[in-house]
C-alpha cells in the first residue's frame, strides 16, 4: 500500500489544473454560441486531440461530453473531443484561469456570462444585454487567422473587461490562498 501525503494531493492538483489551462491555450477553445434550437447564447468549453488520453481524462474529472470523430480526407486519424456547456463550464474555466496565457480574456468574459445564469429564475434584460454584448466581444476576440491579438481589446468594452476581471480575479486569488493554507 503506498501513503501518498496531503502536499502531494496539492501538487497534483496544481499540476491538473496547469496542463488543463495549458490544453485549452493550445488546443482547446472557449465560444459563445447560440443554442440552435432556442436561439439562447452559451458558452462552450471543449477540446479535440488525437490522442484519447487527455479528453477522456477532462471528461471525467469535469462531466460534459466525449465523443469521436471518424476519420476524414483532411484528417487521416480519430478526433477526441471533450466539450461541456453551460454552468458546468465555471468550474473549468476558474481552475484553468490563473495558467490561461493565451485565451485568458476569453475565460474572463465566459465567466462574466455564466455568472448572469441563475437556474430556474427567469433571466433579467439587463443580463440578456450583457449576455448580447460579451457575446460580440468574444467573437471579436476569436483566434482565427487575419484576427487581432486576443489580448487586445476594443476602447469601448474596456469596462466589461474591467468588471469582469475584477471579481473573478478576487475569485482566484481566494481559491489560491485556501490551497496555500492547506499546504
Amino acid at each position: 500500500m503506498r501513503i501518498v501525503s496531503s502536499d502531494c494531493a496539492v501538487f497534483d492538483r496544481r499540476q491538473e489544473r496547469m496542463q488543463l489551462g495549458t490544453l485549452l491555450d493550445t488546443e482547446g477553445y472557449i465560444s459563445c454560441t447560440r443554442h440552435s434550437k432556442a436561439g439562447d447564447l452559451q458558452i462552450i468549453v471543449g477540446l479535440g486531440m488525437t490522442d484519447k488520453f487527455y479528453p477522456a481524462s477532462l471528461y471525467r474529472r469535469y462531466s460534459g461530453s466525449f465523443s469521436i470523430a471518424k476519420p476524414s480526407q483532411s484528417r487521416k486519424r480519430d478526433t477526441y473531443l471533450w466539450r461541456v456547456n453551460g454552468l458546468g463550464c465555471r468550474r473549468v474555466l476558474r481552475d484553468a484561469l490563473p495558467y490561461l496565457n493565451v485565451k485568458r480574456n476569453l475565460a474572463l468574459l465566459a465567466l462574466g456570462f455564466v455568472e448572469t445564469v441563475r437556474p430556474h429564475e427567469r433571466t433579467s434584460d439587463r443580463d440578456l444585454l450583457l449576455r448580447e454584448r460579451i457575446h460580440e466581444i468574444m467573437r471579436s476576440l476569436q483566434l482565427k487567422p487575419g484576427n487581432r491579438n486576443p489580448d487586445e481589446v476594443d476602447p469601448e468594452n474596456e469596462d466589461i473587461m474591467q468588471e469582469d476581471t475584477g471579481s473573478e480575479d478576487d475569485d482566484v486569488t481566494e481559491m489560491e490562498e485556501e490551497e496555500d493554507d492547506d499546504e
